[in-house]
């Protein structure tokens, strides 16, 4: 996400390139197959609508948000069985340590080897929507089942949580000070 404010070229590339590139070797090899493409709900920007549903209007705020918003139109072409799902943040084991509770989980492991001491955070005021990123990966599983209908679907908890609630969380479990 970040990464697409330095190189929105290759963001395009790969979001919106890539995706139809996928979608055209389904339509030619099997058009019958359905496709799941996992979007973002960076796609809505800042909405104020929370839970934000699945028909509040996009309007990405990022050169990334506006490549997957991009690729969903893409996702749209006539004749292809497609389900979009605009994930909510998700996190868990192995998460990038370029994402606040990726770094903050580092961190703590780093400060149990040494014994304790700081954990560096930013601004802990911002909620977000978290869900478990094997959570995610179920639901996206049972968005393929033929039975559920092609379209949109946010996937998230739908429930909000402060970032300084996660860090609290994330210290007491920690085995140093």
């Amino acid at each position: 996400m970040a990464a697409s404010w330095q190189d929105a070229f290759s963001a395009w590339r790969v979001n919106v390139g890539g995706t139809v590139n996928v979608l055209e070797a389904v339509r030619r090899e099997r058009p019958q197959a359905r496709v799941l493409y996992p979007s973002t709900s960076e796609v809505y920007g800042n909405t104020r609508r929370f839970p934000t549903p699945e028909d509040e209007p996009v309007a990405p705020i990022s050169p990334y948000a506006l490549t997957k918003a991009a690729a969903e139109l893409a996702c749209a072409l006539p004749g292809l069985d497609v389900v979009v799902a605009r994930a909510f943040n998700h996190e868990g084991p192995g998460r990038d340590d370029r994402f606040a509770v990726g770094s903050w989980t580092r961190q703590i492991a780093r400060l149990e080897a040494e014994g304790g001491g700081t954990l560096l955070v930013g601004d802990l005021s911002a909620e977000r929507d978290l869900t478990d990123v094997r959570d995610v990966c179920r639901a996206y599983r049972l968005l393929l089942d033929p039975a559920v209908p092609a379209g949109t679907y946010n996937v998230a908890s739908g429930r909000s949580v402060s970032m300084r609630q996660v860090v609290e969380m994330l210290v007491a479990l920690a085995h140093v000070p």
